[in-house]
């Protein structure tokens, strides 16, 4: 936030409902422009803003993880510091300053990222044609939407799709689509198609299981657990240790088998900057991207074309300290930065997805428009995002049996919905439209998502649908 801009008013602020994030997160109300940020943290540029801070309050010790090049994060130890406020007085003074604004996983995991609680009060959110003329059109009536057979329909069916959307979050499966062990993904160089080595893939998410959590069937494509990997980061699964599945809990592993089901690569490379409850922070975020841009990603790979996959968001008035570093990234690297739209089902635009340069993603379902997509014209494409079918962790929780089913055992695989899982889609179609011509990356986002003649839905952008490589 440059010191020209006004935060928000200071009313109506209060913590949301607890979802794992153990007083990580805080929650401004105002109407309209609500988001979530880190309580007693701030983002600051340059020393003189700094000091200007611990001349005022007491604050943590600068560590490593705290400092990105002229940008630190100050942590202040007094309670009850009203940080909105204190941006406010370094705006006043000159300074560059903002809130460590808070994303979450687009995931139908109950972690504040599929109708949070604390926005669902707002009148924004309130329509049930949410406003939009996309919803309220007899479009939805015409076969296109309407079929007796949808998932026949070529622009909606899709392999990655098994049963119908349920809003509950993640599943467990024990059915198995046509292509591969319960819809997981296959072996690396499934399908005939040898692994690509002209795109390099990287998931900044939760990182990936570890120990017990690694699934024992012999048909989940343990290649994963040898592929590079940004700082050795793991899935944690259980990070608060109640014997239960965190909310967003392996995330990654089930983006990361999308991708590589879809287009299998070589170029992998995983990170973790999000909580397994769900919530990831700016800073975060941009410091891992600005050191992955620091070490030159092309080094192991000098030729390949780098596509960056976030499958989160959060609402904000901005968030330059972000923007800049995701400007950075990708003018020296020339990557292409995919991010999901969100499920909250609005028009309001969401960041890092509305970011210039990012490639927003939202959700279709076997049926049309996923109902609880965010939509309008800053999203750039979309894919299915409805009971998707992948890789997932190893994971038995406390929950007895129901019908002969348990409904928190985990082996491997299951079903999942959300924008989160849309945005992979699109990576991987950019990922083989590379290896398929040897062009850039930016080349394939021209021909996948921008060329004019592609079919396109109103306030979801180009429609982008992969069947996994075949003989």
């Amino acid at each position: 936030m440059s010191s020209s801009e006004q935060p928000p008013s200071n009313e109506s602020r209060s913590e949301p409902p607890s979802r794992g994030w153990q007083g990580r997160v805080a929650y401004h109300g105002h109407p309209g422009a609500d988001f979530a940020y880190r309580p007693l943290e701030i983002i600051v540029r340059g020393d003189d803003a700094k000091e200007f801070v611990q001349e005022r309050f007491e604050t943590a010790d600068l560590e490593e993880d705290d400092i990105d090049e002229e940008y630190v994060r100050l942590k202040i130890l007094q309670e009850g510091v009203d940080v909105l406020e204190l941006i406010q007085d370094l705006q006043d003074a000159g300074f560059d300053a903002e809130p460590n604004y808070v994303m979450f996983a687009h995931c139908g995991c109950g972690c504040g990222c599929v109708h949070p609680a604390f926005v669902c009060g707002n009148p924004l959110y309130g329509s049930p044609l949410y406003g939009s003329p996309l919803y309220g059109s007899p479009l939805y009536g015409s076969p296109l939407y309407a079929s007796a057979r949808p998932r026949v329909n070529p622009l909606y069916a899709s392999s990655l799709f098994a049963g119908d959307y349920r809003a509950t979050g993640v599943q467990r499966s024990s059915a198995e689509p046509a292509n591969g062990p319960a819809g997981g993904v296959a072996a690396r160089g499934a399908g005939g198609q040898a692994p690509s080595d002209n795109a390099k893939v990287i998931i900044l998410d939760t990182g990936f299981p570890v120990d017990q959590h690694v699934p024992a069937d012999p048909d989940w494509p343990l290649a994963f657990m040898g592929l590079p990997n940004l700082g050795n980061d793991r899935d944690a699964v259980d990070e608060d240790g109640d014997l239960e599945l965190d909310a967003a809990g392996g995330h990654g592993t089930f983006i990361a088998g999308i991708i590589h089901r879809l287009a299998p690569c070589d170029g992998f490379e995983l990170g973790a900057v999000m909580h397994p409850a769900g919530d990831v922070d700016q800073f975060t975020l941009g410091k891992r991207i600005n050191k992955i841009r620091q070490q030159g990603i092309r080094s192991v790979m000098p030729d390949a074309q780098t596509l960056l996959n976030l499958s989160f968001g959060g609402y904000a008035p901005s968030m330059p300290y972000l923007a800049k570093r995701i400007k950075q990234f990708q003018r020296q690297t020339k990557a292409v930065v995919v991010a999901s739209a969100g499920n909250d089902g609005t028009c309001r635009p969401i960041f890092p997805a509305a970011l210039p340069g990012v490639i927003s993603v939202g959700a279709i379902g076997p049926d049309g428009p996923a109902p609880f997509s965010n939509f309008g014209p800053w999203v750039r494409a979309c894919a299915p995002g409805v009971a998707i079918y992948s890789t997932f962790v190893a994971f038995d929780g406390p929950e007895l049996d129901v019908g002969g089913k348990d409904p928190d055992e985990f082996d491997g695989w299951a079903r999942w919905s959300g924008t989160s899982f849309a945005a992979p889609i699109v990576v991987a179609a950019l990922a083989r439209e590379i290896e398929r011509t040897g062009g850039t990356a930016l080349e394939a986002v021209a021909r996948i998502i921008d060329a004019p003649e592609l079919l396109r839905i109103r306030n979801l952008g180009t429609v982008i649908n992969l069947a996994p490589p075949t003989d």
